[in-house]
């Protein structure tokens, strides 16, 4: 985790405390400089330049603290100041990353150009960043075109994305072309408005009063209601680098732009975020749900694409719930594989195997010979236990009830430890995690029970045949 600014901000706390013992005739103005530094704590940032491999340096703030989400703002071409809001909020559970994307704010290029600004270097320099900030893996959350940026560096870098957030995605593909819509979502009333100042402009008017009109009237395509938060997203409209915008998009189009097949292979958690009534309309967020085997898709009702203006209930609820189901994940997908791995020999289903192991898993371990009361020490490849999977409980033998346990003890850095309790003994496992999010068994040392455990323990199970 990002030392946060609110770390030192308590150091300064308890220096300017001891500071007041000295001296209390400055105590009041103190304190209530102390209690103001302590108020903002849970907001205040850090801010940097994370260099990366061409010579730019990305601008990039943290906020908050707790399990990292990276926040990509929308665009193309738009700096990352109009999501310092958004950013605020989700810092009073999380520690938000915040960032210029290259050639906007004060991520600046000395050769701005198509070749210097291409969704491959954009994932470089968030690549950068992470190795900057020293985190293994952060969320990854994306709006707008934002969505498309955290999608397409989710495929390239799966494991370093512990889970995705689309929030009114351009999607995982360049349909959204298809069903974007602008005049659409607005009135008759507004586009009136729109082709009005839009007129003026192209007849050469340059006046601030002409832009700020135009902006209004394309503002209010993006909201469900436009009293409250027009002006808001009217000043966002004016903060763009066309020429950005426009090489982004040529390069999308380049490289035909679609990460439908690699997110389908993406177990992780993924959470979709849409409103009804935004202007890309619902076929973005459909392909994003129909691609992420994982997600939750939600459709906020009354709302365009700003989700957390206009229903920050919702909004911010559907994100507790994605955070708490990555936080769960790596736990839940390991007692998957190896229930599934007990369940391959207790069903003599040697297909079971190949989902939770292959040809390079090492087993070994004690077995007990009840004819001759040895033990002896014997390893076992995967053909092995594709075999033994396959004869074990080929004749129905095992009884109902059948020791299936799990007991998880360590999880670091995409590799655990476990110990597997089953008819024949014990296993302690060590399994690791692919970049797509699947855990799958490495080396296994097992203990075979001797005459009498096993004998205890089949005393306590019930004879399949008798019914119960």
């Amino acid at each position: 985790m990002v030392q946060g600014q609110a770390q030192r901000n308590g150091k300064l706390i308890s220096a300017i405390s001891s500071f007041t013992q000295k001296s209390p005739h400055m105590q009041k103005s103190i304190l209530t400089f102390a209690l103001l530094l302590a108020a903002l704590a849970g907001y205040a940032q850090i801010e940097g330049m994370a260099p990366g491999r061409d010579g730019v340096q990305t601008y990039y703030r943290v906020y908050g603290n707790g399990a990292p989400i990276l926040l990509i703002n929308g665009g193309p071409g738009l700096n990352s100041q109009g999501f310092e809001g958004l950013a605020a909020a989700l810092a009073k559970k999380y520690q938000v990353i915040l960032y210029d994307q290259r050639g906007t704010g004060r991520t600046q290029l000395r050769s701005p150009g198509p070749e210097t600004v291409t969704m491959d270097l954009m994932v470089a320099d968030i690549e950068a960043l992470r190795r900057q900030l020293g985190l293994q893996e952060w969320v990854v959350m994306g709006h707008s075109f934002g969505g498309i940026l955290a999608s397409y560096y989710t495929a390239r870098h799966p494991g370093m994305a512990k889970g995705l957030i689309a929030s009114a995605s351009g999607g995982p593909d360049l349909g959204m072309l298809d069903g974007f819509d602008l005049r659409g979502s607005l009135t008759q009333q507004q586009r009136d408005s729109l082709d009005y100042w839009s007129a003026r402009i192209e007849g050469g008017d340059e006046s601030p009063e002409a832009d700020l009109g135009r902006r209004r009237a394309l503002a209010a395509a993006y909201l469900y209601k436009d009293e409250e938060h027009l002006e808001q997203v009217a000043a966002r409209l004016g903060q763009g680098e066309r020429d950005i915008n426009r090489w982004v998009w040529e390069d999308l189009r380049r490289i035909g732009y679609d990460v439908k097949p690699e997110l389908s292979r993406f177990l992780k958690p993924a959470l979709i975020l849409q409103g009804e009534a935004d202007l890309i309309g619902k076929g973005p967020a459909e392909a994003a749900a129909g691609a992420l085997p994982n997600a939750e898709l939600v459709y906020l009702p009354a709302c365009g694409h700003y989700g957390w203006l206009e229903q920050p209930e919702a909004y911010f609820s559907a994100i507790d719930r994605l955070m708490q189901r990555v936080a769960a994940f790596d736990e839940k997908e390991i007692n998957k594989t190896l229930h599934t791995y007990v369940a391959a020999i207790y069903e003599a289903d040697s297909t079971l195997a190949y989902s939770v192991a292959d040809s390079t898993l090492q087993k070994s371990g004690h077995y007990y010979s009840p004819g001759d009361g040895n033990w002896s020490y014997t390893d076992m490849t995967f053909e092995g236990l594709l075999r033994t999977a396959a004869n074990y409980n080929r004749k129905g033998w095992l009884p109902e009830g059948a020791p299936d346990e799990v007991e998880i003890f360590d999880i670091d850095n995409r590799v655990a430890s476990a110990k597997v309790k089953a008819i024949w003994g014990f296993d302690y496992v060590l399994l690791s995690q692919n970049a797509w999010g699947q855990w799958r068994m490495d080396k296994v040392l097992w203990q075979s029970h001797n005459a009498e455990e096993a004998q205890r323990v089949r005393a306590g199970l019930v004879p399949r045949s008798s019914g119960n």
